[in-house]
């Protein structure tokens, strides 16, 4: 979840982009005369048709032969798949492996920028009782969150196979799923693409779910113009990882790109603004006027950021129609990492930027509401614990397998959290340590 000091570390072991498109989950039961296989190659055509290329999924059938740990191949498959197909029968919800795949897969979802949308379920096989309205009451609570997705009714597929598509709604039901397989895997290459300076997405980020939504109501849904909200609390706790994950995690929200500012002692918010100059994303020349000047230099730095957020408009705009993207997403967004001086963000400085849609700002700090007078109450985000559930797979994720052997195992933990106060930090150094040592 919070990457520790050496940053470099995990970008290079967990960093890069998504080899897979999607990850086919699935009972192999149900593939006994290759019908899966057989649904997965038409939505491959369908999706070349529509995306102008090929789709690259992670179908175990295939990518996994005799003598490899699977266990092993299937967390890499899920780990560098932007989305999953669950292919939904009898079979899929009585398997343990299944159930672990759909686990595994969501807790990495929000660094996909697809939180709660990462996962397409397919009503392949007729599950009794799964449309009634008492069907989640009675079934476990892994597929009670598997059945709140939006899914999609492809039963007759397993009967009539590529007859069934003479039919218009199953047609139309194919065609809305490739759609959404094409939308979600072109939301991950924005985010991938990105523009700026900010570091690679830390693999390890679990949980933090009720934060990073409510960060998405104040900053990438917020006020409209001139956002600028605030993530706060003691040192340690993970500000600055829960910040980058945002900016990573919806980075499909900021077509024009996203740039950190390291504003540790800084009191000039133009001088924090020109430091962008010469930075990755940024390597434009400024004039000899420019460059003797901190507030023509801001202003540059302004009107670059302006351009980038415009030109993301325009190659929007080339797109066919039907792969347009709906929503304003021609925005950037600029992270002042670590405000440790209140009067960086006073009122008198901040009137400086412009109130425009097209510039969010988003800050971390250790001071409050109290210090930061042009801040709204409501406009601070604290995260100074981890919710139990998210600290237990923070400590889960650092484990031989990837998960706990036991409930005995699970209990520990939990009271090894709880006596830590859920400190984000002292979480994930206890984690470390019990991995590396395969504490059991």
């Amino acid at each position: 979840m919070y990457s520790l000091k050496d940053t470099n570390f995990w970008n290079d072991q967990f960093g890069g982009t998504m080899r897979y498109d999607i990850f086919i989950s699935y009972s192999r039961r149900d593939n006994d005369k290759g019908q899966v296989a057989g649904l997965v190659e038409r939505i491959a055509k369908q999706f070349e048709a529509f995306a102008g290329r090929r789709l690259e999924p992670f179908f175990d059938a295939k990518e996994i032969s005799g003598g490899e740990y699977w266990q092993d191949k299937i967390l890499t498959g899920l780990k560098d798949s932007r989305l999953m197909l669950a292919c939904l029968s009898p079979e899929y919800l009585k398997s343990q492996w299944c159930e672990w795949e759909f686990n595994e897969y969501q807790k990495y979802e929000l660094g996909r920028a697809f939180l709660g949308k990462g996962v397409a379920p397919i009503y392949f096989v007729k599950v009794p009782g799964f449309e009634d309205a008492g069907f989640e009451s009675a079934c476990a609570e892994w597929v009670a969150k598997l059945r709140r997705r939006q899914f999609y009714d492809l039963r007759s597929w397993l009967e009539e196979g590529e007859a069934a598509l003479q039919r218009a709604d199953v047609a139309m039901r194919l065609d809305d799923l490739t759609h959404q397989v094409w939308e979600q895997v072109h939301l991950g290459e924005l985010a991938e693409n990105r523009k700026g300076n900010l570091d690679r997405a830390n693999a390890r980020f679990v949980g933090r779910v009720q934060e990073m939504e409510r960060l998405h109501k104040l900053v990438g849904l917020g006020k409209g113009v001139g956002v600028l909200t605030a993530v706060n609390g003691l040192g340690g706790i993970g500000k600055t990882a829960l910040a980058l994950q945002y900016a990573h995690a919806y980075g499909d929200m900021f077509a024009g790109g996203c740039w950190q500012i390291r504003c540790e002692g800084q009191t000039d918010l133009m001088a924090a603004f020109g430091s962008l100059v010469g930075q990755r994303d940024m390597d434009f020349e400024l004039t000899e006027e420019e460059k003797k000047s901190a507030e023509l230099q801001f202003e540059r730095v302004l009107r670059e950021l302006k351009k980038r957020a415009d030109a993301s408009l325009e190659e929007e705009k080339t797109l066919p129609a039907g792969r347009r993207q709906t929503g304003n997403r021609a925005r950037v967004l600029v992270l002042l990492d670590n405000v440790d001086k209140a009067e960086l963000l006073a009122e008198e400085q901040t009137c400086r930027l412009p109130q425009a849609q097209w510039l969010c700002l988003l800050a971390t700090t250790r001071l409050g509401p109290e210090e930061l007078e042009g801040i709204e109450d409501e406009d601070f985000l604290a995260v100074d614990e981890l919710l139990e559930e998210d600290a237990l797979a923070l400590i889960e994720s650092y484990l031989p397998g990837k998960r706990f052997r036991g409930e005995a195992q699970r209990d520990a933990a939990l009271e090894i959290v709880r006596l830590l106060g859920r400190m984000p930090l002292a979480v994930e150094v206890a984690a470390v340590y019990m991995g590396e040592c395969k504490i059991s």
